[in-house]
């Protein structure tokens, strides 16, 4: 994974979201910029429906139109929006109750 990168000289884009710490890319290499179909319809999946549950709050470079990058995550909202705060709530609380959060089987329900 790759996440914070120094700032350089006028950065844009995708390195500009990973110099402030509000991007990272998870395989980069094994999913280039541009490239699609790199995953399997089941991991595709997962990925909608964790963004799903992150309410808007985090993209995916798989969905942008332009600069397609399946590899790229962002936060996509400013440290205003009070669905970013919910978020990171709802993310620490997962630490304090078993069985909760990403990656987590609920049998039976």
């Amino acid at each position: 994974m790759i996440g914070f990168r120094p700032p350089g000289r006028s950065l844009k884009g995708y390195a500009a979201n990973h110099a402030s710490g509000t991007a990272c890319a998870i395989r980069p290499t094994w999913y280039p910029e541009g490239v699609t179909g790199g995953l399997f319809p089941h991991q595709r999946a997962v990925i909608l429906d964790i963004l799903r549950e992150c309410e808007g709050v985090v993209a995916w470079g798989g969905n942008f139109r332009r600069r397609l990058n399946e590899a790229h995550f962002q936060i996509d909202v400013p440290p205003s929006d009070p669905r970013l705060q919910r978020l990171a709530a709802r993310l620490r609380g997962w630490e304090d109750v078993p069985g909760k959060g990403a990656g987590t089987l609920h049998l039976g329900v």
